[in-house]
């Protein structure tokens, strides 16, 4: 598991734990995809997409409450997610994000 995936899977975890769960509908939309490359003879493909959450809340289980303060959120944002080549199949590795006006369609 790479390192963006073990930092996810920590952060639903914690959530799971406090009774804090998802509403709603995230889009997720691939926008670009780089050539395979060679990252010290380990295969790399850098994937573009974008999120888009504004349809989508973390709330307490109990009182349907949101866990983010109004504003306080990015709603859309784009991606460089590096997609690496093990034993195993294709993985997440390393990935970056900024905020984003919207995502296409």
């Amino acid at each position: 598991m790479g390192q963006t995936q073990e930092l996810d899977m920590k952060e639903i975890e914690e959530y799971r734990q406090h009774g804090q769960v998802q509403t709603g509908t995230t889009i997720v939309r691939i926008t670009g995809a780089s050539e395979t490359r060679k990252d010290d003879d380990i295969e790399v493909i850098t994937v573009q997409t974008c999120t888009d959450t504004s349809k989508a809340d973390i709330v307490d289980s109990e009182t349907g409450k949101s866990i983010f303060e109004p504003g306080k959120r990015s709603m859309r944002l784009t991606w460089n997610i590096d997609v690496v080549k093990t034993g195993e199949g294709w993985k997440i590795g390393d990935s970056t994000n900024e905020d984003a006006l919207g995502c296409p369609a």
